[in-house]
């Protein structure tokens, strides 16, 4: 994955970015992204396992609004769209929930 953002600017939801980079490696355009948003305060996350493709390069995650104050801890990975393999995960940091 390439150049992993996140933004919380907008409430009740998160907003993942990234560069496609599916003509390097074994990236595919057809794969698509896994995120997830944990709150530590609450012990809950919520996660996408079958996100945009990678070519598409962003992905919104709603968020509850009871999390609005809380850290929250954001994920990143991709599958392939036979599910059959998965990259690392990166973690992208933690920000404050609108």
């Amino acid at each position: 994955m390439l150049n992993p953002t996140s933004d919380l600017a907008t409430a009740g939801e998160v907003t993942f970015g990234w560069d496609d980079n599916s003509a390097e490696g074994n990236a595919n355009t057809t794969d698509k992204a896994m995120l997830m948003v944990y709150n530590p305060s609450k012990k809950e996350s919520i996660s996408l396992l079958d996100g945009a493709d990678r070519t598409v390069g962003s992905q919104i995650v709603s968020i509850p609004t009871t999390y609005a104050g809380d850290t929250v801890e954001l994920f990143m990975a991709f599958i392939t769209a036979d599910g059959s393999q998965v990259s690392n995960s990166i973690y992208l940091g933690s920000g404050t929930a609108n």
